[in-house]
């Protein structure tokens, strides 16, 4: 019900759905209540039945994860600095691509640390994967503001992805 309330046109039309974080993995001692599925094989039966649930809400559905482990591809949060992420996150999705190249890469971008750095990468990521987004008012990091021209560029990132898949 969450999940078709959130994409299906009688709800709030979503284009997709990011599930962020999901590294808590189950564990513990209660294997069995689970028909002995745990841990990584657990995240995965749940993972389905939300993606399942996406598609049959909305069949285009984007539906995009982040968990640690290699049968999953997210380029992660940044690390450091305040300059450009560029090199860092270029590097980043061709390890992802020659790991899982038949899969789709979610750019990420948190924790972006400048809105100029935000700005830079902005304009590689339909070239990497999917344009991801953290920030829809200012960066949590500085604090900066996005601006106008900020989500027109936004919008022409995904134009830019859309072309490049066709």
């Amino acid at each position: 019900r969450s999940v078709t309330a959130m994409l299906s046109a009688d709800g709030l039309d979503a284009d997709g759905l990011k599930i962020d974080f999901t590294a808590r993995t189950p564990s513990g001692r209660a294997v069995d209540a689970h028909g002995g599925r745990w841990g990584i094989a657990l995240l995965h039966e749940l993972l389905a039945v939300v993606y399942a649930a996406a598609k049959e809400a909305k069949e285009d559905a984007l539906v995009m994860t982040h968990t640690p482990h290699p049968a999953f591809v997210r380029l992660n949060d940044m690390i450091g600095g305040v300059r450009s992420v560029v090199p860092q996150m270029r590097h980043r999705a061709k390890v992802a691509v020659a790991a899982c190249p038949e899969l789709l890469v979610d750019t990420d971008d948190w924790r972006i640390p400048s809105l100029e750095a935000w700005r830079e990468y902005l304009e590689l990521k339909p070239e990497l994967g999917v344009p991801s987004l953290y920030y829809a008012s200012h960066l949590d990091a500085t604090g900066e503001p996005l601006e106008p021209e900020d989500y027109a560029a936004l919008a022409r990132s995904w134009e830019r992805w859309e072309a490049l898949r066709s």
